[in-house]
């Protein structure tokens, strides 16, 4: 992997501790963050404070800059640490050859990072993301917050929790985030969306809260039902109404199901009703009307990592996937569903559908570093796209895995195809770059044609490339 200069900024209010370094690797060493000059830009910062509030505040400080938002920001070694400082940093400073690593990844990535997003605190989070070999936006339970989770990144990123809030919505209904990995599942109250909820059982009959739990007494002579209490009498169980001896249950009296009571109304039932109560605004409604809230982690979307990679220049090239290139994979499934149900009405219409995966990207980026892997895999995409017809539709889902729609192409059209890419690869090839090809395709049969799950075939075609 390439090698560059690595300037650390070590940011420590005492003297001390200091890390192992490589010989490619400088330390800069300040009390704190505003003695930073202005025209140093450090690709790690090290935090040095035996007090978490101090900590906590330089992280604010840094997540919060519109320069360093998204910088490797670490800690030296310590016996605990709290639950957000793990989310605000990229950890704690460990051997010097695992640090060189992963900062030379980090100036890797910072580097073929093209977004300039017009909203700064997207392009903060986006760049956040974008940067880390597994970025992910991580929620933190706090039940002194009103919807119990927060994002502590999100909120140091924005400055304020409400904005952080909006900050991931936006970025959710843009494409550009998904949903990971699912912590909790909560009820918030549909009028404040706080999730500190009380649960009152209630009288089902004039719903006032004041119950209790009752054994009853069901008399057969006359049928009259009330409280155990009520029955007892000089220590035998006498009916109130008939004045009955009830000797034996199941011949004299049984005891009802109902063992609730309301002390309002005297009403005997079964089962409370359940009403939910918030305790921030004292909203009540049925527990079914509650909001159902999912707290997730959040990853970067395919879309989104595009926009990181390409910047401006995507919108220029999703115009050019619509002139006959690459397509998007929602217009791509769009398509294969209409030509799908064509070969259906037309059986003399056959398409075919391939699969295509560049299968050692993985160990190129680690061989070659991932700038010269891109650039690489970019120019293959090129090649590709010279050899594809004009009628022939094909996407990106990932930066290795390609889908090919080829309509009116039977089962020999196939061969040819891979005759074609078998060519684009050896000519695409540079020294020490050889890309390994993983293959798998579909093609509709010569007979009556059944329509297929077009969702479940791309499912099943990337599965077979895929490790």
């Amino acid at each position: 992997m390439p090698h560059s200069r690595q300037d650390i900024a070590l940011i420590a209010s005492t003297g001390g501790w200091r890390p192992t370094l490589q010989h490619d690797q400088h330390l800069h060493v300040f009390t704190s963050l505003t003695q930073l000059p202005a025209d140093m830009n450090p690709a790690a910062f090290l935090l040095a404070d035996s007090h978490d509030a101090s900590l906590l505040d330089t992280l604010r400080s840094l997540r919060g800059h519109a320069r360093f938002a998204s910088h490797l920001v670490f800690l030296c070694p310590r016996d605990e640490q709290q639950a957000m400082l793990a989310l605000l940093t990229d950890g704690v400073w460990q051997a010097a050859d695992e640090m060189a690593r992963q900062i030379s990844l980090w100036q890797q990535r910072q580097a073929l990072l093209t977004l300039q997003h017009a909203d700064p605190y997207l392009q903060r989070l986006l760049s956040y993301l974008w940067t880390r070999e597994q970025g992910s936006l991580q929620p933190l339970r706090d039940w002194r917050r009103a919807g119990v989770y927060g994002y502590p990144l999100a909120e140091c990123l924005t400055g304020h929790e409400d904005t952080a809030q909006l900050l991931i919505q936006q970025a959710l209904q843009q494409g550009l985030l998904v949903p990971d990995t699912l912590h909790d599942r909560l009820r918030a109250c549909p009028s404040c969306a706080s999730a500190h909820l009380n649960y009152i059982d209630l009288c089902p009959s004039c719903h006032h809260h004041d119950i209790r739990q009752e054994s009853a007494i069901h008399c057969f002579n006359c049928g009259h039902v009330a409280p155990q209490g009520h029955f007892r009498q000089q220590g035998t169980l006498t009916c109130p109404n008939c004045s009955s001896r009830l000797r034996h249950i199941g011949s004299d009296y049984d005891r009802p199901m109902e063992n609730y009571q309301c002390l309002a109304c005297s009403e005997l039932f079964i089962e409370p009703a359940i009403r939910a109560r918030c305790t921030a605004c004292e909203h009540a409604c049925e527990p079914a009307q509650l909001n159902t809230v999912k707290v997730h982690d959040y990853v970067l979307s395919e879309r989104g990592k595009l926009l990181c990679r390409h910047g401006d220049q995507l919108r220029e090239l999703q115009v050019f996937r619509l002139l006959g290139g690459l397509v998007s994979p929602e217009l791509f499934r769009f398509n294969l569903s209409w030509v799908d149900q064509l070969c259906v009405r037309y059986p003399q219409q056959p398409y075919s559908l391939v699969a295509l995966r560049l299968g050692n990207v993985p160990q190129l980026v680690a061989q070659h570093g991932y700038q010269a892997t891109m650039q690489q895999l970019e120019r293959l995409q090129q090649l590709l796209q010279e050899h594809i017809r004009s009628t022939d539709l094909a996407t990106l889902l990932t930066d290795d895995l390609y889908l090919i729609l080829l309509p009116n192409t039977p089962v020999a059209g196939v061969a040819s195809l891979q005759q074609k890419i078998q060519h684009v690869l050896a000519q695409g090839m540079s020294d020490g770059l050889a890309v390994e090809l993983l293959m798998h395709s579909y093609s509709t049969q010569p007979v009556q044609h059944q329509a297929q799950d077009t969702g479940l075939l791309l499912d099943a075609l990337c599965n077979a490339v895929l490790p």
